[in-house]
C-alpha cells in the first residue's frame, strides 16, 4: 500500500527531501521518548469525547494499549521510512476492537476514536515542529508529509479494526444467543439451577419484575426469511404496546414461531387481549397471531407465564378460530379449556353427555350455548345475565329455557359438567364439533 509520500515529495530536490525526512525523524524520535505522556493525553481526550469507551475499566486498559501500539507504530513509520506494506496490525488494537464488539459498543465509536486520535497526534507533531523552529518551508513540507502518512495509516488501520470488530461481533452474538436460548429452555423446563442474579446475567433480562410471556406464530406457508421478518416486526410492535421503552426478551421456537417475554416493571395487570388483537389485526403484522400468559413476577413467573401462553396457544389452535388474532390464558374459560384440550376424546364424551342435542355445530345452537354459559356465570340470574349480555331479560329467559329443552333435562347435579361442556364448545369448537371431530 502506498502512503502517498512519493507524490507529495516528488517535486523536491534530493537535498530538500533528505531534510524533510530528517526533520520528521527528529519529531518522531522526540515523541517516541514521550510516548507514555502522549498515550495518556490521547486516552484522556478519547474517554471524554466518547463516553462509551470509558464505561469499563477493562476497556480503558485496552484503550491505552491500543493507543500506545498505534502511536508507536506511526512514529516508527515516520522515523524509519517504513512502507505501509511492511506494517503489522498492533495486537493491542485487535484486542481493543474485539472487546468493544463483545461489550456492545457501536462500531462508529471505534471509527471515531481513530479519527480523534489522528487529530490529537497531528497536533502533537505540529507542536514539536513549531518548537524546533526549523525553516518555515521545511516545517510546512514536513507537516504535510506527516499528515499524508498518518492519514494513510489511520485509513488502513480503521478498515482492519472494523473487520476485526464485525467478525468478533458476529461470533459473539451467535455464542451469546446460543447460551441464552439454552438458558431459556432450561428455565421453562424447570431444570435451571441458577439463582436470580445469575439467570439475569445469562438472559440479559431483569427477572425481578412482572413480565408477560407470549407465543407469536405465523400460520401460513411463508418462507422462513419472510416469517422471521414478520415475527420480529410484531415483537417490536407489541413491545411498544406492552412495555414502552423497555426491551422484550425473545428467542425463536422454530421457523414460524417465537417465544417472547415483555417486561412490565411493577405493573401486575394483565394485558388487554382485545387491544392486542386489534394491533395484530393491522396490515403491518402480516397475519401473525399471539397467545399470552398472565403478568407474573420473578423466575417462577418467567416460567409460569410462558407455560400459560403455550396452553393458550393450544386452545386457539384446537378451536380452529382462524379469525381470532390473540388469546390470553386469563380470559374467562381459557384455563379450563386448556385442560380439556389435552384429551379431546374424553372432552367430546363430556360434551355429548352434558349437552345432548345442544352440541350441534350451527349458529342457533352456539347462540343458545353462549347465553346459557353467561347465565351460569352470572349466578343463574336472568337480570344479571341480561345486563352482562346487553339483552332483554325475557330474551335471556327464552334462550335459557330453549337450551335446557334441547339438552333434554333441567340443570341438576351435573351443573359443573354442563358449564365445562359449554366452555369447551366456546373455545374448542373446531376440535370438538366440526366434521372432522365427529368422524
Amino acid at each position: 500500500m502506498s502512503t502517498g509520500s512519493e507524490m507529495s515529495l516528488a517535486g523536491l530536490s534530493d537535498e530538500d527531501r533528505e531534510q524533510v525526512e530528517a526533520l520528521m525523524a527528529l519529531v518522531s524520535a522526540e515523541l517516541s521518548e514521550r510516548l507514555p505522556e502522549v498515550t495518556r493525553g490521547m486516552r484522556g481526550v478519547l474517554s471524554r469525547e466518547i463516553t462509551a469507551l470509558a464505561d469499563d475499566n477493562r476497556l480503558l486498559e485496552l484503550l491505552g494499549g491500543a493507543i500506545e501500539g498505534n502511536v508507536g507504530t506511526i512514529l516508527h513509520i515516520l522515523r524509519h521510512r517504513i512502507p505501509m506494506r511492511d506494517v503489522d496490525v498492533p495486537s493491542a488494537a485487535v484486542a481493543h476492537a474485539r472487546r468493544l464488539a463483545q461489550t456492545g459498543v457501536a462500531v462508529n465509536s471505534l471509527v471515531r476514536a481513530y479519527r480523534l486520535g489522528q487529530t490529537y497526534l497531528l497536533e502533537q507533531c505540529f507542536a514539536e515542529l513549531d518548537r524546533r523552529a526549523a525553516e518555515p518551508r521545511l516545517s510546512l513540507l514536513a507537516f504535510n508529509e506527516i499528515n499524508v502518512r498518518v492519514f494513510a495509516y489511520i485509513d488502513w488501520m480503521s478498515q482492519e479494526v472494523v473487520t476485526v470488530y464485525e467478525t468478533e461481533r458476529d461470533q459473539w452474538v451467535r455464542n451469546r444467543d446460543t447460551v441464552r436460548v439454552a438458558h431459556i429452555k432450561e428455565m421453562v423446563a424447570g431444570r435451571s439451577r441458577s439463582d436470580i442474579a445469575s439467570a439475569e446475567a445469562a438472559l440479559g433480562f431483569r427477572l425481578r419484575q412482572h413480565h408477560v410471556a407470549a407465543v407469536l406464530w405465523v400460520d401460513d406457508d411463508a418462507d422462513a426469511t419472510d416469517s422471521v421478518a414478520r415475527l420480529e416486526a410484531c415483537v417490536s410492535l407489541l413491545g411498544r404496546e406492552l412495555c414502552g421503552s423497555s426491551a422484550p426478551l425473545s428467542c425463536a421456537a422454530d421457523r414460524s414461531s417465537v417465544w417472547v417475554w415483555f417486561p412490565r416493571g411493577v405493573d401486575a395487570d394483565d394485558p388487554d387481549i382485545q387491544r392486542i388483537g386489534t394491533v395484530l389485526g393491522s396490515e403491518r403484522t402480516g397475519g401473525v397471531r399471539a397467545a399470552l400468559g398472565g403478568s407474573i413476577p420473578g423466575m417462577d413467573g418467567f416460567r409460569d407465564s410462558h407455560l400459560q401462553a403455550i396452553e393458550a396457544q393450544r386452545v386457539l389452535l384446537t378451536g380452529g378460530d382462524t379469525a381470532r388474532k390473540s388469546i390470553g390464558y386469563r380470559e374467562p374459560g381459557v384455563a379450563a379449556a386448556a385442560l380439556l384440550a389435552h384429551n379431546l376424546d374424553q372432552t367430546r364424551l363430556l360434551v355429548r353427555s352434558a349437552l345432548g342435542p345442544l352440541d350441534a355445530d350451527d349458529v342457533p345452537s352456539a347462540r343458545l350455548r353462549e347465553t346459557l354459559l353467561a347465565f351460569l356465570a352470572s349466578g343463574s340470574s336472568y337480570t344479571a345475565t341480561a345486563q352482562r349480555s346487553a339483552m332483554h331479560k325475557n330474551s335471556v329467559k327464552y334462550r335459557v329455557e330453549r337450551a335446557l329443552e334441547l339438552r333434554g333435562r333441567p340443570l341438576g347435579e351435573d351443573r359443573i359438567d354442563v358449564e365445562l361442556a359449554l366452555v369447551a364448545c366456546r373455545w374448542l369448537r373446531g376440535g370438538l364439533l366440526g366434521a372432522e371431530a365427529q368422524a
